[in-house]
Protein backbone atom coordinates (compact mmCIF):
# COMPACT_ATOMS: atom_id res chain seq x y z
CA UNK A 1 0.00 0.00 0.00
CA UNK A 2 0.95 3.89 -0.39
CA UNK A 3 -0.29 6.93 1.58
CA UNK A 4 1.58 9.42 -1.08
CA UNK A 5 -0.99 8.98 -3.66
CA UNK A 6 2.00 6.42 -5.91
CA UNK A 7 0.98 3.49 -7.44
CA UNK A 8 1.99 0.71 -5.51
CA UNK A 9 4.31 -1.86 -6.54
CA UNK A 10 6.07 -4.84 -5.21
CA UNK A 11 9.41 -2.86 -5.07
CA UNK A 12 8.64 0.53 -3.15
CA UNK A 13 4.97 0.13 -1.69
CA UNK A 14 4.59 -1.13 1.86
CA UNK A 15 3.40 -4.83 2.38
CA UNK A 16 0.86 -4.65 5.06
CA UNK A 17 1.68 -6.63 7.73
CA UNK A 18 -0.06 -5.06 10.55
CA UNK A 19 -2.16 -1.91 11.61
CA UNK A 20 -0.47 1.43 10.61
CA UNK A 21 -1.76 4.71 12.00
CA UNK A 22 -2.34 7.64 10.45
CA UNK A 23 -2.52 11.22 12.16
CA UNK A 24 -4.26 12.83 9.04
CA UNK A 25 -7.15 12.39 6.46
CA UNK A 26 -5.12 10.01 3.54
CA UNK A 27 -5.94 8.14 0.63
CA UNK A 28 -4.53 4.48 0.89
CA UNK A 29 -3.74 2.94 -2.19
CA UNK A 30 -3.44 -0.31 -2.52
CA UNK A 31 -3.53 -3.73 -4.48
CA UNK A 32 -2.61 -7.39 -3.93
CA UNK A 33 -0.27 -9.74 -5.59
CA UNK A 34 -0.09 -13.63 -6.16
CA UNK A 35 2.95 -15.34 -5.53
CA UNK A 36 3.64 -15.66 -9.61
CA UNK A 37 3.37 -11.55 -9.03
CA UNK A 38 0.41 -11.16 -10.70
CA UNK A 39 -1.07 -7.70 -9.17
CA UNK A 40 -4.31 -6.61 -9.22
CA UNK A 41 -5.69 -3.41 -10.44
CA UNK A 42 -4.58 -0.75 -7.87
CA UNK A 43 -7.88 -0.04 -5.43
CA UNK A 44 -8.13 3.26 -3.29
CA UNK A 45 -9.55 3.92 0.18
CA UNK A 46 -10.32 7.62 0.95
CA UNK A 47 -9.76 7.64 5.28
CA UNK A 48 -11.35 11.01 6.34
CA UNK A 49 -10.17 11.90 9.88
CA UNK A 50 -11.23 14.59 12.38
CA UNK A 51 -9.01 16.04 14.83
CA UNK A 52 -11.98 18.51 15.98
CA UNK A 53 -13.86 16.80 18.67
CA UNK A 54 -17.76 17.88 19.07
CA UNK A 55 -18.80 19.95 21.55
CA UNK A 56 -22.07 19.31 23.36
CA UNK A 57 -24.12 21.51 25.67
CA UNK A 58 -27.35 20.55 28.28
CA UNK A 59 -29.65 23.84 27.69
CA UNK A 60 -32.50 22.65 29.76
CA UNK A 61 -32.94 21.58 32.79
CA UNK A 62 -30.43 24.32 33.83
CA UNK A 63 -27.87 23.32 35.66
CA UNK A 64 -28.55 22.05 39.60
CA UNK A 65 -32.14 22.51 38.88
CA UNK A 66 -34.47 20.10 40.83
CA UNK A 67 -36.98 18.12 38.38
CA UNK A 68 -39.93 15.99 39.31
CA UNK A 69 -42.29 13.78 37.05
CA UNK A 70 -41.21 14.19 33.35
CA UNK A 71 -38.41 16.23 32.20
CA UNK A 72 -37.23 16.93 29.14
CA UNK A 73 -33.45 17.38 28.02
CA UNK A 74 -32.71 20.51 25.69
CA UNK A 75 -29.37 19.74 24.32
CA UNK A 76 -27.45 21.36 21.36
CA UNK A 77 -24.14 19.29 19.61
CA UNK A 78 -22.24 20.55 16.82
CA UNK A 79 -19.32 19.87 14.92
CA UNK A 80 -16.71 20.87 12.06
CA UNK A 81 -17.90 17.56 10.09
CA UNK A 82 -21.80 17.88 11.32
CA UNK A 83 -23.48 15.46 14.15
CA UNK A 84 -25.24 12.44 13.09
CA UNK A 85 -26.21 11.49 16.24
CA UNK A 86 -26.54 12.44 19.81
Amino acid sequence: YTLDGTTPTLADGTAYDAPFSLDRSATVNFRSYDRAGNAEDVQSLPLRIDPVAPTFTIIAPADGATVTGTTYIWAEAADNEGVVRV
